[in-house]
């Protein structure tokens, strides 16, 4: 059984190339699989990668923001970068500060230069830990073989029972009452109260994002200005409360109640003056808010209402939660998925019929 890792890089661009890096991952993130520059097909530990350009001068950036979720150690792992995809990566890194050219041909150096501009995440979570991108792929694959011997007729696969979730409970469910009033009041959040309606200015990248209804896998990438003094030692305790509950997936790869979580980090940066939010879902952004509201709705509160601009009302004034959502987030140039046509769902289940025995022997057709 593998571990899964986070990598969070944040990197200062030198500002006279900020234009020219923009165009370079704008053109692999239009053809993440085919491009000439970077493929991360070729790293088969890399579950999701995103590279964004974070820039909210004069409070921060411009940063180049670098991401990975993957199998195994960080030494490996930069062996692998460094000789599937190191030379294809050096323009990008080219543009930040404090690189030196060849060292994303060199395993160490690269190592050493990303450690120094790396943040480890205070909360992150998986909904499948210890299922690998290998385990994944040749699940699914196994699963499309049974398909076709029975000619593509999936409703003749025997019904696999749910697993009892047992004792692993989210952030949400261990959240009484008690402790419900206890968030809202730290936080000066009055249920049921509505901010006036304001105007976001919403980058057309984004707006894209939120056109897609039907896409199976999507991405989300945030930044949120800490509130000073108490709200930001209160965050960092919360963070450590939240820590020690667990928040442990269910065996459907439930997370925070919601079903659609494949990974998710926050990450306190640019001194804790900052929250960095990154979560990798599936279905579309309305509804991924939305669900945010319905199922976690104390957790949200309780971290986001240590940010300015949070909704007096807290998440359930679900519209002004969107609005915030929509003046704090980034549009990711490069978004990476190792399945990208698979649901957490589609991984569950999956995952169960190969366990199951019924498809024992069949190869996965992977080499």
């Amino acid at each position: 059984m593998v571990k899964q890792q986070a990598l969070t890089v944040l990197v200062p661009i030198i500002e006279s190339k900020v234009d020219a890096l923009d165009a370079l991952l704008t053109e692999i993130g239009n053809d993440i699989e085919g491009n000439s520059h970077v493929r991360f097909r070729l790293t088969p530990s890399t579950h999701f990668a995103r590279w964004a350009i974070l820039d909210n001068r004069p409070e921060f950036g411009p940063w180049l923001y670098f991401s990975a979720c993957y199998d195994g150690d960080f030494t490996s792992y930069m062996h692998q970068l460094t000789s599937n995809i190191g030379e294809g990566m050096e323009p990008i890194w080219l543009a930040t500060d404090g690189y030196r050219p060849g060292t994303c041909s060199d395993a160490a150096a690269f190592a050493n230069f990303l450690q120094r501009y790396s943040v480890t995440p205070s909360i992150f979570l998986c909904a499948f830990p210890g299922l690998s991108v290998n385990d994944i792929l040749g699940n699914a694959a196994r699963r499309e073989i049974v398909d076709r011997y029975l000619d593509s007729d999936p409703l003749s696969i025997p019904r696999i029972p749910e697993k009892n979730a047992g004792a692993a409970k989210s952030f949400d469910s261990v959240a009484n009452d008690r402790f419900d009033k206890i968030v809202n009041w730290l936080n000066g959040i009055e249920p049921g109260e509505r901010n006036p309606n304001t105007n976001v200015v919403t980058d057309a990248r984004l707006l894209e994002i939120e056109d897609k209804p039907a896409v199976v896998q999507n991405q989300m990438t945030i930044v949120s200005k800490v509130k000073p003094g108490f709200k930001a030692w209160l965050l960092i305790r919360l963070f450590m409360i939240i820590g020690a509950i667990g928040d442990k997936p269910t065996p459907r790869g439930q997370l925070s109640g919601l079903s659609t979580i494949h990974f998710a980090r926050w990450v306190l940066v640019n001194g804790g003056r900052h929250l960095l939010f990154e979560s990798n879902y599936d279905g579309s952004w309305e509804n991924y808010i939305d669900d945010f509201g319905d199922h976690a709705s104390t957790g949200m509160n309780a971290v986001w209402g240590c940010c300015t601009g949070f909704p007096a009302g807290g998440s359930l004034d679900i519209e002004s939660f969107k609005q915030v959502i929509r003046a704090h987030q980034y549009p990711t140039h490069v978004f990476y998925s190792a399945y990208p046509d698979l649901t957490v769902e589609n991984i569950a289940s999956d995952r169960d019929l190969s366990r199951t025995g019924l498809i024992a022997g069949v190869p996965s057709g992977r080499s």
